[in-house]
């Protein structure tokens, strides 16, 4: 319980802006000459499909950003844009991950203008059209984003016809800090319920709902 003994108010710049984010990360990674790109998987939910998320790690430390879409249908919700810095890569919110490619830190502005550029749509879409985007830069390995795409679950909403009315749209852009969740041990394997390009994703031993 609070009490005026123990309350502490909220830090000022808590809340930030879409450039203070952009500061943060860049001082995370100022150290280090090179970034990892991976995509991580979250934990299956129902029948309904995997979420995806794009990581931006540090070699040799467990923090990440991540760029990923939320919302949708299946959350009755427009679609946002997610950039979230200092997550944990190995979180207890996802099932696996899957290594993709090192970049030259020095390239950290393309993979934002990537994940600005890409229209919001559900996230499995939206994130092997970032793939694109990033294999034309040569910043991952060419066809990687047919081989997403190839992986893509098929929705219930896109079959029974029901989009969301974001869809599409650019908009809807938010960012901001997490520490994510807990550390662990670690084993190889495919996540819960997955398939294809499963069998090279890292996963979790712990199952912890992704929001």
């Amino acid at each position: 319980m609070t009490t005026a003994r123990n309350f502490k108010p909220p830090m000022v710049g808590q809340i930030m802006c879409l450039s203070c984010l952009q500061t943060q990360i860049l001082s995370s990674v100022a150290m280090s000459s090179t970034l990892d790109i991976y995509i991580g998987f979250g934990n299956r939910r129902g029948n309904d499909t995997l979420h995806w998320i794009l990581m931006l790690a540090t070699p040799g430390t467990d923090r990440c950003t991540w760029y990923h879409v939320t919302g949708g249908p299946t959350q009755a919700r427009g679609y946002t844009l997610q950039i979230q810095a200092n997550k944990r890569l190995n979180s207890f919110g996802l099932s696996g991950k899957r290594f993709i490619s090192t970049i030259p830190a020095s390239e950290i502005n393309k993979i934002k203008s990537a994940a600005q550029s890409v229209p919001l749509q559900r996230c499995q879409r939206w994130t092997t059209a970032v793939l694109g985007q990033l294999e034309a830069k040569r910043l991952v390995p060419p066809g990687t984003m047919a081989e997403f795409e190839s992986q893509i679950e098929p929705s219930r909403f896109e079959q029974s016809g029901s989009r969301d009315p974001s869809s599409g749209s650019r908009s809807g852009i938010r960012s901001g800090s997490s520490s994510g969740s807990g550390t662990g041990s670690r084993q190889s394997g495919s996540p819960r319920g997955s398939s294809g390009i499963g069998s090279r994703y890292q996963s979790s031993q712990y199952s912890l709902q992704y929001r």
